[in-house]
């Protein structure tokens, strides 16, 4: 069955996207203890990266772009951070910082950040949000670089120097032309305007690339366009080490968070980061440079006044503010660290401001900035789960909605129905597969009851849209047993009638090792309880040739044990069944319950599974749940039952016909049946010895039966014989004889008419029958 698409799932892209995903659970469950838990987060972050270029291709709208590039991020998100918190961050690390006077700057460095935890995440997500960048391929800052505005030129300030050289009468034109030369004064020291576009298109892409963390590219892009003065400062970024004193100061957890090892190793940069730091900082103050300029200078120093109003994306408003607060407590730290040491007021250094406390005051800064743009992308519900993630809140979000389902499953606050919980069935998604696996790490991070209410919402989400095969492995993660059953079966009694679905169901809870009989019983019980109401008839019973759509879905429910091939759950369930259907009348269900299901076939079946068992299972056997013998006779009985009302239909039949013909043969089967089934219909039974099994309760119901079809029976018998007396007066003669047959002692039919106050009418028939077959017969009817 191809998927239905889930609306306001990331725009129904990718029908597939939830099956893929349930997919990689499976895997998970079937291999458990041989998978490495990361990497079905690296699989969730694959398909979501996959539905990304297939979204692009198909020209989807930026919105559900953006959806899944952001869901991509938080993927890659989770496992860069928790990868760290519950691995690299558990590792002990020694406190103590080792500071002489020869110890380089990267090494003092190292082993601060090895001693503090909220830098290395702080690292951690910097590095999370520089590598991302190139997924922005929905980009709410007007960075061109391919566009004209952004055109670049390969000599640096060459139209100011042919200015220069023409001698022409420019009162604001500089007169000496050197790095600082715009610095000198306001209205005598212009650039050529266009030298000045081409300033603010180069600061533009080095601003974008220096976010993005790709140094080499921007001092390649330095001797493209011959920046030698700002290379010169773009190498402060370097970090100096000396290997002779220092050695390598690699990690060996810096490739698994994603920073790169290899600068690190190499011996470049200068001798003194805090000068270069203070004249950097300096220089993003000044006000006779551009925006952009000031901006990148800023970003460098680790300043944030600046570079925030360069940018319209909350990524990277967050990178501005995250590379502020680690600057700045870093080089609290070297302070710390470096004061004894510290010979000359040079090394205390002024800083940059620190904007925000933390992280947590710097999400909720972006929460409610003045900018309206970084507002809304605020409070987009994937930036509000990677922003739990980032605080480390995640167990009070996974708890807050799980309470958020709860109250709504149970009737709580309507206003609340329109969440972004349900509504957006992508964050639902989200939410499920990051809290099992925040499960499957660390079970102190969501309680079993929210796990497992989050999980049921999914399911009846994916019911809601006909994705039965992904069901059964959600399913398997739900941790309480009677959860697991009522969830399940709830499903599987009141969406699945397929055939296909079924055995697929079927096929799921073998693999993923559930309780598959458990399961089944429970469906079909489900299915009993939900119907019972409907067949409680307290009126007078009226044989009914109608089939309700209640009386097939409960046909169609005995499928479940046909297909787990459970004989003995079939066969008593059956019973249950014809009761049912006969105490209310309901001759035609039952007619069409023998017609869906092979119930001899089912009884032969199970007598041939008991005698088996019995004969060659002695241990088995001891434990063998059978049904009574007395109630396989009742069965057949039944059986016998639906043969005569096929019979009956048959007859009805052919008396419909243009020229009604009935064959002897039918009529002599059909009353031959017909009497032998009111004289022996449960009548063993109804009476059985004193020593038999059979219960009070079920010699009630046989009784009831009795009084109900008995008397039809016997009517039946009559008024078939007086029909066809034409054909043979043997047929005269045997209706005469049913009176006797009711008041034979014996069987006690007069009682049993009298009782249900069908005798008088029938005498009261029978007297005028007979007037009129008298008059037909002079001789009379026994000649």
């Amino acid at each position: 069955m191809k998927p239905e698409k889930f609306e306001g799932d990331q725009g129904t892209i990718r029908a597939d996207v939830w099956i893929e995903f349930s997919k990689i659970l499976k895997r998970y469950r079937l291999k458990l203890d041989s998978v490495d838990l990361f990497e079905i987060v690296s699989e969730f972050k694959r398909v979501c990266s996959e539905t990304i270029i297939e979204a692009d291709r198909e020209g989807f709208s930026p919105d559900i772009l953006e959806n899944w590039i952001l869901e991509t991020k938080f993927w890659n998100l989770v496992e860069l951070l928790i990868k760290y918190r519950f691995f690299v961050d558990s590792e002990k690390t020694n406190t103590d910082t080792d500071v002489n006077p020869y110890t380089t700057d990267l090494s003092v460095k190292e082993q601060i950040i090895s001693a503090n935890s909220n830098l290395k995440e702080l690292m951690v997500i910097i590095s999370w949000l520089t590598q991302n960048f190139n997924l922005d391929l929905v980009d709410r800052d007007p960075f061109l670089p391919d566009s004209e505005d952004s055109e670049l030129q390969a000599n640096k300030w060459f139209h100011t120097r042919i200015d220069i050289q023409s001698n022409e009468d420019k009162p604001t034109l500089v007169r000496q032309l050197d790095a600082d030369a715009p610095l000198r004064g306001k209205d005598n020291n212009r650039l050529n305007e266009k030298d000045i576009q081409y300033d603010s298109n180069f600061f533009e892409r080095v601003f974008r690339l220096l976010l993005e963390g790709n140094i080499d590219e921007i001092s390649q892009l330095c001797k493209e366009t011959n920046n030698w003065s700002f290379a010169l400062v773009l190498r402060g970024l370097k970090d100096f080490i000396d290997p002779e004193l220092n050695g390598s100061f690699s990690r060996d957890d810096d490739e698994d968070i994603g920073v790169n090892s290899q600068e690190t190793k190499r011996c470049i940069g200068i001798k003194n980061r805090k000068l270069w730091r203070k004249t950097v900082y300096q220089l993003s103050l000044n006000e006779q440079l551009t925006d952009k300029e000031r901006g990148v200078y800023g970003y460098m120093c680790g300043s944030h006044e600046v570079p925030v109003k360069l940018t319209n994306s909350w990524d990277r408003q967050l990178l501005i503010y995250c590379n502020n607060i680690l600057q700045h407590d870093m080089e609290i730290e070297l302070e710390r660290v470096t004061r004894p040491l510290a010979g000359s007021a040079d090394l205390q250094l002024p800083l940059p401001p620190k904007k925000h406390r933390d992280l947590n005051d710097t999400l909720n800064a972006l929460a409610s900035s003045n900018n309206p743009s970084i507002r809304e992308q605020s409070q987009h519900s994937i930036r509000v789960l990677s922003g739990s993630l980032i605080t480390n809140s995640i167990s009070e979000l996974l708890k807050n909605s799980s309470d958020l389902l709860n109250e709504m499953i149970t009737g709580g606050d309507e206003s609340k129905t329109e969440a972004d919980l349900i509504k957006e069935s992508y964050l639902l998604r989200i939410l499920v597969h990051l809290a099992i696996f925040m499960r499957m790490l660390d079970d102190s991070i969501i309680s079993e009851p929210n796990l497992n209410n989050l999980i049921k919402v999914y399911i009846a989400r994916l019911s809601l849209y006909k994705q039965y095969d992904s069901i059964p492995v959600y399913i398997s993660f739900i941790s309480t047993h009677a959860d697991t059953i009522e969830t399940y079966t709830f499903i599987l009694s009141s969406m699945i009638t397929d055939k296909a679905d079924r055995l697929k169901q079927l096929k799921e809870m073998r693999e993923l090792a559930l309780p598959l009989e458990t399961i089944v019983k429970r469906t079909v019980q489900r299915v009993f309880e939900a119907t019972e109401y409907l067949y409680s008839n307290h009126t007078e019973i009226i044989i009914s040739a109608d089939v309700s759509h209640i009386d097939y879905k409960l046909m169609h429910t005995f499928d479940w044990f046909v297909d787990a091939d459970m004989s003995y759950e079939a066969l008593d369930a059956i019973i249950v069944l014809m009761r049912r259907f006969l105490l209310n009348g309901k001759v035609a269900a039952l007619v069409e319950l023998h017609e869906h299901i092979a119930i001899q076939k089912i009884l032969d079946d199970y007598k041939l599974r008991e005698e088996v068992w019995k004969n060659h299972g002695s241990d088995l056997a001891l434990n063998l749940t059978t049904i009574p013998e007395y109630k396989l006779m009742e069965v057949s009985q039944y059986l016998k039952l639906v043969q005569i009302s096929k019979q009956l239909h048959e007859y009805e039949y052919q008396g419909t016909l243009e020229e009604p013909s009935r064959s002897v043969n039918l009529i002599n089967s059909l009353t031959n049946n017909l009497k032998q089934i009111i004289l022996s219909f449960l009548e063993g039974l109804y009476n059985p010895p004193a020593e038999s099994e059979v219960s009070s309760e079920d010699k009630l119901m046989y009784q009831e039966l009795r009084e109900l079809y008995i008397p039809i029976w016997i009517d039946t018998l009559f008024d078939i014989l007086v029909e066809n007396r034409k054909i043979s007066t043997v047929y005269v003669k045997e209706a005469a004889d049913v009176v006797n047959l009711i008041a034979d002692e014996t069987n006690k039919f007069y009682y049993m008419l009298l009782k249900v106050g069908k005798l008088e009418p029938f005498l009261q028939k029978f007297a005028l029958i007979t007037i009129d077959i008298f008059d037909d017969y002079e001789d009379g009817i026994f000649v």
